[in-house]
């Protein structure tokens, strides 16, 4: 694997975990079942609306890369006289 598939497999393992632990607290806390239900949903949402902007902040990550990597490559082509 590379650095950045690792990263980022590390963060999606860390989030997940991070997930479950919270879920668990939430499932396991001295709530009403109707109260746990609303906190489960609520965190939910928030996890989805946060995964959600780390998807669109990739998607800008990687054009941003791909222009730069766009403009070296007319770079190079100049350079070497193409």
């Amino acid at each position: 694997m590379t650095e950045r598939s690792e990263t980022g497999s590390s963060l999606l393992t860390f989030l997940l975990g991070t997930a479950v632990g919270v879920i668990a607290g939430l499932l396991f806390a001295p709530r009403s079942g109707r109260e746990t239900r609303e906190r489960v949903q609520d965190f939910m949402e928030d996890l989805q609306s946060k995964g959600q902007d780390l998807v669109e902040e990739g998607r800008h990550l990687w054009e941003q890369g791909k222009e730069k990597i766009q403009e070296k490559a007319e770079r190079t082509k100049e350079t070497l006289g193409g």
